[in-house]
Order: C-alpha cells, then structure tokens, then sequence
C-alpha cells in the first residue's frame, strides 16, 4: 500500500496521475500505506514575447520507504504554452503526468532492477 500526496495541486489532477501511476505498478493507494509517494508541483505564468499564454513549471515526485528513506527522487522543470491561460494549463498537466509516467517510471524501476542484480 503506497499513500499518496500532491501539494500546490488544488484540482487534484496530478494526484488522480500519481494514483493511476501506484495502481497501473499493482499496489493500492491508500491513506495508511507503508510508503509514501509525495509530489511537490508550482506553476507560474511567465511573460515572453509571443502570442501565448506561458507558465513555468516545476515537480518534485518522491518515493519514500517504510523507513522514510527515499527510495526515488526525480526533479523536472519545463515551460508549457497555450492560446490561454487554461490551455497552458493544460499542457503543463499533460506535461508533468507524461514525466511522471514516462521519467519517474523509469527511475522507479531502475530501483527495483537494483535489489533483482544482488
């Protein structure tokens, strides 16, 4: 059982990401778990010269073990743009839930990989 938090998510979006994610790898959420999963998202809008909506954004995603010792860490930072500002928002979701799915995945089982090798 992995317990789950996003802080600075209001929506719930990456929450609901990093739930899919726990349950897509065969464990249960759950408030009690015995590991922790803890993201950390900010977004910010950022005036450039072009036609867009931009804001910047950066997630921190961090597996922690029954002992509190984080297992996987993993830090991204990007910009995401769009024709308004809920558009840009948008993208910045489907930005940080493809890094979760795709990055924080590989590094989670490269963790894994490390106790098969021993």
């Amino acid at each position: 059982m992995i317990r789950v938090e996003a802080a600075g998510d209001p929506s719930g979006r990456l929450a609901a990401v990093l739930s899919d994610w726990v349950t897509g790898k065969g464990f249960t959420v759950n408030e009690k778990g015995d590991m922790f999963l803890a993201a950390v998202m900010s977004l910010a809008q950022v005036k450039l010269n072009n036609n867009y909506e931009n804001l910047n954004w950066e997630l921190n995603v961090n597996l922690l073990n029954s002992t509190g010792y984080p297992a996987v860490s993993m830090s991204k930072s990007e910009r995401s743009s769009g024709i308004s500002k809920s558009a840009a928002e948008s993208r910045a979701y489907a930005d940080m839930a493809e890094v979760i799915t795709r990055d924080f995945d590989r590094e989670f089982n490269r963790y894994l990989k490390a106790f098969l090798e021993k």
